[in-house]
């Protein structure tokens, strides 16, 4: 029997602790997915990413959110910011409700009210781009989905976020509503957003099926002409009695670390990617997450800093200037710089400790991944999200795995055989592997 395809039109949701991104997959299976861009989300050089904050007027006990947040003037506003967490992790509790808390003062507010009010803004804001950049007045018959991390209780957490879209008046889909991150940021990076199906032969004015080519994914255009598989091709060329070829895939986000790895038979790039098909007895398909993420940095630089650089990251957390926040982790994380504020700053020597902190318990998460699967070699290293344009801990994944090609974000040191991953997959991957007909059959 023909496999069906689900779904012609598809959202997807990259639901990013700091940052929403958007991709819509329109009429048609062998079309590309879109990222969603406007001007107002000058917050990245892609302009894709949407504020995940929401901000609270306690005298009128109103909520704003994302863009409408960070642009009013009210003096009774509160902006809340790192609430992804509160649906997510539920093993540790305290974990949660420190991270959440940390630079906001959450008395009396309901964070589940609130992010049905964040999500039903996003899809008018959703809704205004596709109709001015698609001339689709109603985007109420396409389906959407989200992506959701790989840990935890994964149902509870699915059927949450289904909930939350619902009550939001999304469509969603009513097949796969959610999917792992680290899954469709792969699929994101491996395909640049491009879909394909296998297409049936006509002979003779008759339709010839090719037996297992017949609606599926037809991966040899969907990953073919990518940048990552140039570098492929050109590294496995060198490689000539190598039969499968391992590709890791690492995503630092601002609540989580995601890492995928992915086993490609060089002789049969048409293939399932799978945890029950083995190659020398590992498994071709992993995938984890790890509560993880940028979040726990800023964290850390708080516990361990002065009364001065606690009242700065206060300020910061609760000001309505994203683009404060971005300068900040720019500057301290990505250089290694002080960042100052005014007469306050934060110093490299109260950042470069929790840097380290966080480097250990990334390289625990690393080779727990590695050592559940047994995998034993890295051929080439994708690395993605925003915090992957930390300079450490893009060395930390480089000095344990040892990859033989690495792509990731533009960096100011040199890296044997590095290639840059173009910015809109670096940040934009997620959204496009779920809009992907990747995940229609």
């Amino acid at each position: 029997m023909d496999k069906q395809l689900i779904n012609e039109s598809i959202i997807a949701i990259d639901f990013g602790n700091s940052f929403c991104k958007v991709s819509i997959r329109l009429n048609g299976v062998n079309v590309a997915s879109t990222l969603l861009r406007d001007d107002s989300y000058s917050y990245d050089e892609g302009n894709f990413c949407i504020p995940s904050v929401f901000g609270y007027l306690r005298n009128s006990n109103r909520f704003l959110f994302g863009t409408d947040a960070l642009r009013d003037n009210s003096a009774d506003l509160e902006i809340i910011r790192n609430w992804k967490p509160n649906f997510f992790d539920e093993s540790d509790q305290n974990r949660r409700d420190s991270l959440s808390q940390l630079f906001g003062h959450r008395e009396g507010i309901d964070v589940e009210t609130a992010a049905i009010g964040y999500f039903n803004w996003l899809r008018k804001e959703v809704s205004a781009i596709c109709r001015n950049s698609f001339s689709i007045d109603d985007i109420s018959s396409i389906p959407a989905r989200i992506t959701l991390p790989a840990f935890g209780n994964v149902a509870n957490a699915t059927y949450r976020l289904r909930e939350l879209l619902e009550e939001s008046e999304w469509n969603v889909d009513a097949t796969f509503s959610a999917i792992h991150e680290p899954y469709a940021n792969s699929i994101g990076v491996f395909s640049e957003g491009r879909s394909a199906i296998w297409k049936p032969d006509i002979v003779a004015g008759e339709r010839v099926i090719c037996e297992g080519k017949e609606n599926e994914p037809h991966f040899g255009k969907m990953f073919g002409g990518s940048t990552f598989f140039e570098e492929f091709r050109n590294y496995a060329l060198e490689k000539s009695d190598q039969k499968i070829h391992w590709v890791f895939v690492a995503d630092l986000g601002g609540y989580t670390l995601d890492f995928a790895m992915f086993g490609f038979n060089l002789n049969n790039i048409q293939q399932t990617f799978s945890s029950e098909v083995k190659y020398d007895g590992l498994p071709a398909f992993a995938r984890r997450s790890y509560p993880l993420g940028v979040m726990d940095i800023d964290e850390l630089v708080y516990e361990k800093g002065d009364a001065i650089s606690k009242k700065l990251m206060d300020k910061m957390f609760s000001d309505k200037d994203q683009l404060m926040l971005n300068t900040f982790h720019q500057t301290a994380y990505s250089r290694s710089q002080p960042f100052f504020l005014g007469a306050a700053s934060i110093q490299p020597e109260i950042v470069n400790p929790a840097l380290e902190d966080f480097l250990s318990q990334a390289a625990k998460s690393l080779d727990n991944f590695m050592a559940i699967h047994q995998y034993r070699k890295v051929d080439q290293m994708v690395l993605t999200g925003g915090g992957s344009n930390i300079p450490a801990f893009r060395q930390l994944l480089i000095d344990r795995l040892k990859p033989g090609y690495t792509h990731g974000a533009v960096g100011n040191e040199v890296i044997p055989q590095y290639s840059e991953l173009p910015h809109d997959f670096v940040r934009g991957a997620t959204a496009l592997g779920g809009s992907s007909v990747y995940f229609e059959f």
